[in-house]
């Protein structure tokens, strides 16, 4: 495409674009602490004429989450990895409409291998050699090493990291994290090493979406029948290291995805509860409720059935946070959500409560 091609509003972004990431070099030429989002902008623009093992290791979140991405399915290390090709884009194999209509789709895995193998045959995934799998290994090794010392480490202040602590905990246990961190190789090394990759792929990843909410100021907290229910980091971490992990991956076109509903975008949790307890409020479902942390709130969404967890937040007992929220597929707990009373709030929404309450929130029986 010639100079000339261009719009003066696309040429306006491209140079506000440019400016930005030069804006971003200057930081890391001079050491400066950058944001999770300016680490991907940059490390995004660098890997087009870098591989992602020769980048600046100050830009570690990005290089590890491509990393990551690629052999996350398999780190046995032992198949065939592509990474992804810069020289051809997507949308010179796949049209942007072909792209929409999968990705609005539900997850269908012959689609899934078909768009794979367009992928390899027109050179946007490259096939990794068997050097390029060794170093990718060992850069993958060190990281679950370095991020294990951090797990250990008593001393840490940051929040955030003490909540992903926090999680990881709940997973691994701290013995086998210092086994495996000082190098001693035994029957669970393999599982640490996968645990610690993706306690490190959350904690990213809770990063890149709250700063998102931060920067656009939106909402991370909701009334319901006068109570305030709140979004945090760790309502985040916790939701996307048990439930969600699989989604949060530019692989989703690739990958063997894992995942309910496409319905679900885990970089806007906050903006979907906000949605669903503003609905749920209006309806008027709720006002003969108590708002607490022993009645979880079960709903019918888009077809799906799903229950919020609340909690007490740990260092302000009066603050009342989502703890948890995931698809229910247990039978056992099914059944007893389909024992309570349902309501419908529109075409996509419904509650369950243990009270007696027209069919309809709208008023109809």
């Amino acid at each position: 495409m010639n100079e000339q091609d261009i719009s003066p509003e696309m040429m306006a972004k491209l140079v506000e674009s440019r400016k930005l990431i030069e804006a971003l070099e200057i930081k890391l030429e001079n050491g400066e602490e950058m944001s999770y989002y300016e680490i991907k902008q940059l490390g995004l623009w660098q890997s087009y004429n870098n591989e992602l093992l020769t980048l600046d290791e100050k830009l570690k979140p990005y290089k590890f989450k491509e990393l990551y991405q690629i052999f996350k399915d398999d780190l046995t290390f032992s198949s065939e990895y592509y990474k992804r090709g810069w020289k051809v884009k997507i949308t010179d194999i796949i049209t942007y409409e072909e792209l929409t209509s999968l990705n609005s789709k539900e997850y269908n895995a012959n689609e899934s291998e078909k768009i794979f193998a367009k992928l390899k045959t027109g050179g946007v995934l490259i096939k990794m050699n068997e050097k390029e799998i060794c170093e990718a290994r060992n850069y993958l090794e060190q990281v679950a090493i370095w991020w294990g010392e951090i797990c250990l480490n008593e001393t840490n202040s940051d929040p955030d990291i003490i909540e992903i602590i926090g999680e990881t905990k709940k997973n691994i246990k701290l013995k086998k994290i210092k086994e495996y961190a000082e190098g001693l190789k035994n029957e669970n090394s393999h599982s640490v090493f996968l645990g610690l990759l993706k306690s490190y792929y959350v904690f990213c990843e809770s990063k890149l979406i709250f700063e998102r909410i931060v920067y656009r100021g939106e909402p991370t907290s909701y009334r319901l029948n006068n109570s305030i229910i709140h979004f945090t980091f760790n309502t985040a971490i916790h939701i996307i290291y048990r439930h969600f992990a699989q989604m949060v991956s530019w692989a989703n076109l690739v990958a063997k995805k894992s995942f309910h509903s496409t319905k679900i975008d885990p970089y806007k949790l906050n903006l979907l509860f906000e949605s669903l307890i503003e609905n749920i409020e209006q309806s008027g479902v709720y006002r003969c409720m108590e708002i607490s942390t022993q009645n979880p709130i079960h709903l019918r969404f888009h077809g799906g059935l799903y229950t919020m967890f609340l909690t007490y937040h740990k260092l302000d007992g009066c603050k009342l946070i989502i703890s948890t929220f995931y698809e229910v597929d247990r039978v056992d707990d099914i059944k007893e959500i389909l024992n309570l009373t349902e309501v419908k709030i529109s075409d996509n929404l419904s509650v369950f409560t243990k009270l007696e309450h027209k069919k309809n929130a709208n008023g109809a029986s």
